[in-house]
């Protein structure tokens, strides 16, 4: 892999990892279920949720249209279908709708539903396997410029 390359995934996975880690936050702020959202504005909290949501929108996608999407997207939605509780692909399409039909409710009421629950979960596993993928990746890089590869 050139050095580009995958200087290019690694600062993919960083993005949909804070993304992910973002809607997690937003996820935490309204299971607190206070008004005072501290340190965020509504309006951060409602973009956190949105952006979770087209990650998970963007699985779904994978899901139901593979040809219409990225590779990675593939192998994200490949992974959080086949780890952990393996799933049938109808059966994590459901999961994927109750998650992303949650976060878009909650990012227009900015109250907790109970769907949210499904979307953490998710967004966690998003989280867990871009974290191990930009891991994969700088040692990979690391490679690259030990090996003296360009």
């Amino acid at each position: 892999m050139s050095l580009w390359r995958a200087k290019r995934k690694y600062e993919a996975n960083q993005g949909l990892n804070e993304t992910a880690d973002d809607a997690l936050l937003a996820i935490a702020i309204l299971k607190n279920e206070s008004d005072d959202f501290g340190v965020y504005t509504s309006q951060e909290v409602r973009e956190n949720l949105e952006d979770g949501c087209e990650i998970l929108q963007g699985v779904h996608d994978a899901l139901e249209n593979p040809n219409e999407v990225s590779s990675y997207y593939l192998a994200l939605a490949d992974h959080l279908r086949t780890t952990g509780r393996k799933q049938t692909a109808n059966q994590f399409s459901r999961d994927l709708e109750t998650a992303t039909t949650a976060l878009a409710e909650s990012s227009e009421s900015l109250r907790w539903n109970s769907g949210l629950n499904k979307a953490k979960h998710l967004l966690q596993r998003v989280e867990e396997f871009t974290s191990e993928t930009s891991k994969r990746n700088v040692d990979n890089l690391r490679g690259n410029l030990a090996g003296g590869a360009r």
